[in-house]
């Protein structure tokens, strides 16, 4: 929790600046091409059940840390309530590392996951009646690819895997442009992401920000 309260608060900082600064008349553009990239912060939910089962015997318990990433999209506005885009997510480091003792000596295990991910996604914004600010709603389907790598080192002992996998995955989410002139705006977007398939058990919340610029 204490790692998303900043995240929380310069949203709400960068919401009320604009807000301030930018008169309503610089509004949201209606149709037309747009592209635009963010920094991102994955909060995993990765189910270890399975991996745990067989490394818990040698007093290992793999928990994954959170990731940060970026994003970039590249989609078409039919209109100023409809578009549809073409998204890129990759999230480097889910990262977990420990301890532990194997036959007699010290080893310290780590291992890192990364995911990818590229979707189609539909972006669908109500009317609120405010130009400048467009709340939106947001589901996409698609491709992840995970890599994991796992590596024990110690005294007398080394050990070195790696293994990919590639299945489906979908999005729901929801976000916010802010309009700071007809063509940029600063977005702020909160998604569910899970796999399916061989990526089952990779489930996670990604919050990004950034910034998009609309032709």
């Amino acid at each position: 929790m204490k790692k998303i309260l900043p995240v929380i608060v310069m949203k709400i900082f960068i919401s009320l600046t604009l807000l301030t600064i930018f008169p309503a008349k610089m509004y949201a553009e209606g149709d037309g091409v747009y592209i635009g990239v963010s920094g991102s912060y994955g909060l995993q939910n990765i189910d270890a059940t399975d991996i745990n089962t067989s490394i818990q015997p040698y007093g290992l318990s793999m928990t994954f840390g959170n990731s940060f990433g970026v994003n970039a999209k590249v989609g078409y506005a039919f209109s100023k309530s409809l578009a549809m885009e073409f998204d890129y997510s990759y999230l480097p480091d889910f990262s977990w590392s420990q301890p532990t003792n194997v036959g007699g000596a010290n080893v310290n295990f780590d291992a890192k996951t990364q995911i990818s991910t590229v979707m189609i996604a539909g972006k669908l914004s109500p009317d609120i009646g405010f130009e400048v600010v467009r709340p939106y709603i947001t589901a996409g389907v698609g491709v992840m690819q995970g890599n994991i790598d796992v590596n024990g080192t110690g005294a007398g002992f080394s050990y070195a895997s790696s293994n990919s996998k590639r299945d489906i995955c979908a999005k729901m989410g929801f976000g916010i442009d802010f309009y700071a002139t007809k063509n940029i705006s600063i977005d702020t977007e909160g998604s569910y992401v899970t796999g399916f398939g061989n990526m089952n058990k990779i489930v996670y919340f990604n919050i990004s920000l950034g910034a998009t610029y609309h032709f």
